[in-house]
């Protein structure tokens, strides 16, 4: 017995002869553990996936500190029998005041709150569209047409459908450095303040915007995350009672893994971290993979001799198998660790906390086990397992009698997954991530439909210092530019509306010129005008405040940062402005579309650092080049294989499944260890390549096979859930799991015949 072995038994005895200690010591830190695990919440809110310092933050955060909160509610009121009829309008006008002392809520704008600008003796004064009485039918009527006339304009068109059954209220969030912890309470407020101020009436609501997307994908991550890991620890309960047919071995996996689960979440909330689409796959994750590790210990000590003592069986067990699972710990746990170098935090998060919890899993089932094997009623039934070794060992021989045509075939599969990832997009989209019966995806489709695009998405007209002056852009020349832009912009369809301080300032001097020139022709009435309206229409005030920038917002319809990035850039080329005269997006929507960027990065950094990282691993722990070479193939085929099918399919590139190549390489190792571990020793000792791979595959295959379907079987759970990325990431990575097992036992033997002959 080697050196390791012997200490690898020495550190079982120690363990043993201390179990109740150190089963104490374990269930002392799951209690401690799970006090911040339940205070672990769920955030989706895309500024989760940037670092501090990051352009696109900077941008928005100067946005925000300028401009407050762009995040806005849109909340459609509906009736069959109109809402411009005097019930209608008086429900609109009831449902907006509510709305307005919602705390949490900046301002609301609906027809209600539109002001028109009337000349009096006293000069220009506003007045209200909608009254705040109650109007008779006649003068609901006269309402209607005019309102309807003229719903074509970006003063009615936002807030009223064609045909007058549909009302718009547009609440604005105040600026909030928390306002993600806060979102779903405001969100929740103003569905009771509509509650109270629509009850008994006929009035049909709908909701739409970013916030009430993040609060349907934190709902849904909420659920998913209960579902997914009481399905996993039902599969799991399912399986292990299958191979170990005893309810003790099966109960103490459990058990084991879900200590370890206790310990990741405590430390996770302990960082004061969130749970969101991405790493809410990280329990699950470690759950079933920590479940391999139990089953390796109990089924190897059930096929032990039967006269050893219990402390023998332990020390023997665990003396012979913590090396190779240290071993498998450590180069899954590097596949998930490197994506530590991801720029996006989410990403970096799942990969350290996930490596992290393999290690709490690897300790509580070195613990666990070793404790439960003082007790005869925890091993499992004794199987001989011949028929699994038996095909097995039919495949392999099959690989190697054939081992060109199988080669040629897997070149092919090769070939297929090439072009498979040369059909790869790269694109987010949250609204996309819930299925199209999903209460939010219908609204928003609904409010599309009949009032138009509501995303907002927002530009900076910005003047540059000239002659030493102060940079000022209200000037004729920039305002006839801006109001072209807006113009040409819209009819390039990639925004459905316009709006910015320009629309409102040629209203008004249009009012107070009876008539005349929409736009003033001398620099200093337009500073005049700006004082004049900057108390009652919307945007002036901020550009009285920084006249040196222009907000101009375009109205696009919900859709993946792709389509974003394209309406970005067909608005920006619309744009024709004076020399000295810049434009920049910013708002939320560019911070969504720059995670595109990140998302390649971060697939090209953690997959190629996790191939060199975890081969090299290999080759040092078998001391070996060759054996890196050997864990080449079995390794990057099934990665390649999946991302190839990826493409087949149809399945982007995004914030979830950007994780798949690196994650799936950690785990899809493990066996290729424990395969190329066996098929060392069998050459050491003499044996032939061929003969040393039948052995491997007999002696090995068996309990390959096993954890295959424990693992892959696991995260296939993951497809229950709510939200597609996770969906689509539990599909993709026990697809990828499965293929691994099928390279394993039918590409290498063909390699090794091949190759190391």
């Amino acid at each position: 017995m080697n050196r390791k072995n012997t200490t690898s038994e020495r550190l079982a005895g120690w363990v043993y002869d201390r179990r109740w200690a150190c089963l104490g010591v374990c269930l002392a830190l799951a209690v401690v553990a799970a006090v911040p695990a339940l205070h672990v919440r769920v955030d989706n809110s895309v500024q989760r996936w940037f670092v501090e310092g990051d352009p696109a933050l900077t941008a928005y955060r100067s946005f925000q500190d300028t401009y407050g909160n762009d995040e806005t509610v849109l909340i459609a009121l509906q009736r069959d029998d109109g809402m411009l009829t005097p019930t209608g309008l008086q429900l609109l006008h009831e449902a907006t005041q509510a709305l307005r002392g919602v705390e949490g809520v900046a301002s609301v704008q609906s027809l209600a709150t539109t002001e028109q600008i009337q000349m009096g003796i006293a000069g220009p004064r506003p007045v209200s569209l909608v009254p705040d009485r109650r109007l008779s039918d006649e003068q609901a009527r006269s309402l209607r047409r005019r309102i309807l006339r003229r719903a074509d304009s970006t003063l009615y068109g936002r807030f009223v459908n064609d045909d007058g059954t549909m009302t718009a209220i547009l609440a604005r969030m105040r600026p909030n450095d928390q306002i993600d912890g806060q979102r779903d309470v405001i969100l929740g407020r103003i569905q009771e303040t509509l509650d109270r101020a629509l009850r008994g009436t006929d009035v049909q609501r709908h909701r739409a915007g970013v916030g009430v997307i993040l609060h349907a994908l934190n709902e849904a991550s909420t659920q998913d995350s209960m579902l997914v890991l009481l399905a996993a620890n039902m599969l799991i309960f399912l399986l292990l009672w299958a191979f170990f047919r005893r309810i003790a071995p099966v109960l103490l996996t459990l058990g084991v893994v879900g200590v370890a689960t206790v310990w990741l979440m405590g430390a996770y909330g302990w960082a004061g971290l969130a749970i969101n689409t991405v790493t809410l796959v990280m329990p699950t994750l470690v759950l079933v993979i920590c479940t391999a590790d139990c089953v390796h210990l109990l089924r190897h000590a059930a096929d032990l001799p039967e006269n050893l003592s219990p402390r023998e069986r332990a020390v023997q067990t665990v003396g012979f198998l913590l090396r190779p699972c240290s071993i498998t710990t450590l180069t899954t746990a590097l596949g998930f660790a490197v994506l530590g170098v991801s720029s996006m935090p989410v990403v970096r998060h799942l990969g350290l906390f996930s490596a992290l919890g393999l290690v709490f899993g690897l300790i509580a089932a070195v613990v666990g086990c070793t404790w439960g094997l003082a007790y005869k009623a925890v091993l499992p039934v004794p199987s001989g397992r011949e028929g699994l070794r038996a095909g097995v060992a039919s495949i392999v021989e099959t690989s190697l009698q054939h081992s060109r045509i199988v080669m040629a075939g897997a070149l092919l599969l090769v070939a297929g997954a090439a072009w498979g990832l040369t059909q790869i997009t790269v694109d987010t989209n949250s609204i996309g991530y819930l299925y199209r019966d999903h209460p939010v995806r219908q609204d928003s489709r609904l409010i599309e439909q009949e009032l138009g695009p509501y995303a907002p998405l927002e530009f900076v007209v910005r003047a540059d210092s000239t002659g030493g002056g102060p940079a000022d852009v209200r000037s004729p020349r920039v305002f006839e530019a801006v109001q072209d832009w807006q113009r040409d912009a819209v009819r390039t369809n990639a925004v459905g509306w316009s709006y910015s301080a320009v629309d409102g300032l040629r209203r008004l001097h249009t009012a107070m010129a009876g008539g005349g020139p929409a736009i003033p022709e001398q620099d200093a009435q337009l500073k005049t005008l700006t004082q004049l309206g900057k108390k009652n229409i919307p945007y002036v005030a901020n550009l009285a405040a920084h006249p040196d920038r222009l907000r101009v917002t375009f109205g696009v319809p919900m859709q993946s940062a792709d389509g974003i990035g394209r309406a970005v850039q067909t608005v920006t080329e619309a744009a024709r402005l004076p020399d000295g005269v810049s434009v920049e997006a910013t708002g939320y929507l560019p911070l969504y579309v720059r995670i595109m960027t990140l998302v390649v990065e971060s697939q090209l950094w953690t997959f190629g650092l996790a191939l060199a990282v975890i081969l090299g691993v290999i080759g040092l722990l078998f001391r070996s080049v060759r054996a890196a070479l050997w864990a080449l193939v079995p390794n990057v085929l099934p990665v390649l294989l999946t991302l190839g099918v990826m493409g087949w399919i149809g399945i982007p590139l995004d914030v979830a499944t950007v994780t798949i190549a690196a994650v799936l390489f950690g785990l899809v190792v493990d066996d290729s260890v424990h395969l190329l571990h066996r098929y060392g020793v069998g050459r050491e000792q003499g044996l032939g390549p061929k003969s040393a791979i039948r052995r491997a595959g007999r002696e090995g295959g068996p309990m390959l096979v096993t954890t295959t379907c424990v693992i892959g079987l696991g995260v296939l759970v993951l497809t229950l859930a709510q939200v597609k990325s996770v969906v689509w990431f539990g599909g993709l990575t026990a697809l990828g799991i499965g293929l691994a097992l099928v390279v394993d036992l039918l590409v290498f033997p063909a390699l090794i015949a091949l190759y190391d002959a």
